[in-house]
C-alpha cells in the first residue's frame, strides 16, 4: 500500500436486519470520515455491469483489508446453512478462504469485526484464530483504525545508557571506591581504546564472526556443482552444471535478536515485524519472520555498513551450493535419511506450530557446516523468481544471478516450520511476494568478496 493513498477496505457483511445494517453503516461512515476509503455494496451505484458476483471478487483482490462484519446471519450464510437468501455472503465468505488459503493461511488483510457486545463465539469460525476487533467500543474502535492505517499503539523507547552497579559482596565504602565513577587523581581515567578504521575483516577460507550483531559467517570455497534436479518438478529442471567463487555464508538465518540491533539502529524509523509480539515467534534465538524481501535488504544494507563489507542475501546458486556441495547432496544432510525430527524442523501445525531455535539441529548441518538449511524458516534469495531460468543455461554457467528491476517476487528456498518433507529437498525451489512477511519466511545473508 502506497503511504500518499488512504488504504481501501471491503466491507464483507450481512443484512441480518435494519438494525444490523444501521451498525455497519455507522462503521462505515465513521471510517470514510476519518480517511479509510470503504467499499460497501449499498453504496455502489449503479449496480456495477459486470455482475455482482465479479465485483465482489474484484473488490476483494483489489482491497488492503477486508473487513468481515461477523454476526449470527453472516456465520449461517457463510456456512451455507441459511434457509433461503445469503448467496451473495456465501460467495464473498468463498473469496476469503481462498485469499487465505493462497497466504498459507497467514492472514494479514481480512480482519474479522464485531458491532455489537460478543465474544469470539461470534466470530465466523476460519477466522477465530486471528485479532477480531469490537468496533462497538471506544478502544475496539481505535485499536481497529491503528491496524487500517499501521500506527502503532506503543513505540519502543530510545535505549538508554547502561547502569553501573557496585559489587554486592563489599561494604559500602569499597563498593562505592570499586565502582567506577568521575576521573580523579585517585580514580584515574581508564586509558582510552585505540581507534580502529574498520572491525576486523575476514580472511578467505576461515570463519568469521560479524562483531556487533554476533553473525558468524562459515566460508564456502569456490567449486562446481550440478545445480536443480530432474526429479522434482518442471521448475527445477534440468539439471545443469554451475561453477561459483567462494563467498561466506552465515552459519543460521538472522535471529530476532540479531534484528533486533538493526530496529534499535532505526530510531524507530523501520518497522517491526508483524510478528514481534507473538509469543511462539519472538524467542531472541528464533529465525526473525515476517521480513519482507526488501526489508531483508535494508538490513543487508545496514550490516553492510557495520562490517564494512558487501553484504547481501544470497543468491539461489549460492544457497544451493550451501546445502549440496560438490556431492549434489539432496538434503544438506545427505541422501538418507529421508527428514525427521532429528535432522530438521518441519510438518507442524500452523496454528500452534513455530521455527525452532536456531542451531537447533547439529545432525542436519549442511556439508560446509551451515545450519537449519533445509526446514525452519524458508529463506529469501537474492534472485529474482523466473520459473524457466534453469532452462536457458547451456555449459558451464558462472556465478549466476536472476535480476529483473522492479520485480515483485523473489526466491526462496530450504521450506520451513510447517512445509512437508518433500519442499525440504536442498534442489526445490518457491518463490513469494516481496512484501508478504510471512511468518514461514527468514533470511539469512552473506558476503562475496571482491575480485581480485
Amino acid at each position: 500500500m502506497e503511504a500518499d493513498r488512504p488504504p481501501k477496505v471491503f466491507i464483507s457483511y450481512s443484512w441480518d436486519s435494519a438494525a444490523h445494517e444501521e451498525q455497519v453503516r455507522a462503521l462505515v461512515d465513521r471510517l470514510i470520515a476519518e480517511g479509510i476509503d470503504c467499499v460497501l455494496d449499498r453504496y455502489q451505484h449503479p449496480p456495477p455491469p459486470q455482475g455482482w458476483p465479479t465485483w465482489m471478487r474484484e473488490q476483494v483482490k483489489e482491497a488492503d483489508f477486508v473487513l468481515v462484519v461477523c454476526s449470527e446471519g453472516y456465520n449461517t450464510k457463510a456456512e451455507g446453512k441459511a434457509k433461503g437468501g445469503g448467496a451473495g455472503v456465501r460467495f464473498e465468505s468463498v473469496q476469503v478462504l481462498q485469499e487465505l488459503y493462497e497466504h498459507r493461511m497467514w492472514n494479514q488483510r481480512v480482519l474479522p469485526v464485531l458491532v455489537q457486545a460478543a465474544g469470539l463465539e461470534l466470530v465466523w469460525e476460519p477466522l477465530r484464530p486471528y485479532h477480531h476487533y469490537r468496533a462497538d467500543t471506544a478502544e475496539g474502535y481505535e485499536d481497529l483504525y491503528r491496524r487500517l492505517t499501521d500506527q502503532p499503539a506503543l513505540v519502543r523507547p530510545k535505549l538508554g545508557t547502561r547502569k553501573v552497579l557496585p559489587p554486592r559482596n563489599l561494604p559500602a565504602q569499597q563498593a562505592q571506591s570499586a565502582a567506577p565513577g568521575p576521573a580523579s587523581a585517585t580514580n584515574p581515567a581508564p586509558p582510552a581504546a585505540p581507534a580502529q578504521a574498520k572491525p576486523p575483516q575476514p580472511t578467505p577460507g576461515q570463519p568469521w564472526t560479524e562483531p556487533t550483531t554476533d553473525i558468524r559467517f562459515l566460508w564456502v570455497p569456490p567449486g562446481e556443482f550440478s545445480m536443480g534436479s530432474n526429479e522434482i518438478g518442471d521448475h527445477e529442471r534440468p539439471a545443469h552444471r554451475v561453477k561459483l567463487s567462494g563467498f561466506w555464508l552465515a552459519e543460521t538465518p538472522v535471529t530476532n535478536r540479531q534484528y533486533g540491533l538493526y530496529l534499535g539502529g532505526g530510531q524507530g524509523k523501520v518497522k517491526e515485524p508483524y510478528s514481534w509480539h507473538v509469543r511462539r515467534f519472538s524467542s531472541p534465538k528464533q529465525p526473525v519472520v515476517q521480513v519482507g524481501w526488501e526489508e531483508a535488504q535494508a538490513y543487508c544494507q545496514w550490516l553492510s555498513g557495520l562490517a564494512s563489507q558487501p553484504v547481501n542475501l544470497p543468491s539461489e546458486a549460492q544457497w544451493e551450493y550451501a546445502a549440496r556441495g560438490s556431492q549434489g547432496r539432496k538434503y544438506p544432510w545427505g541422501d538418507k535419511p529421508e527428514p525427521n525430527p532429528q535432522l530438521a524442523c518441519f510438518a507442524q501445525n500452523l496454528e500452534t506450530g513455530s521455527p525452532a531455535v536456531v542451531g537447533s539441529y547439529p545432525a542436519g548441518a549442511g556439508p560446509f557446516g551451515h545450519l537449519d538449511l533445509a526446514g525452519t524458516v524458508w529463506e529469501w534469495c537474492l534472485d529474482v523468481w523466473d520459473a524457466e531460468a534453469y532452462k536457458g543455461r547451456k555449459g558451464m554457467t558462472e556465478n549466476p544471478v536472476v535480476k529483473g528491476g522492479g520485480s515483485r517476487t523473489h526466491v526462496v528456498r530450504g521450506g520451513g516450520w510447517r512445509n512437508s518433507a518433500d519442499g525440504l529437498q536442498s534442489a526445490f525451489r518457491s518463490k513469494s511476494d516481496n512484501w508478504l512477511g510471512d511468518a514461514l519466511i527468514g533470511f539469512r545473508v552473506a558476503i562475496s568478496p571482491p575480485s581480485p
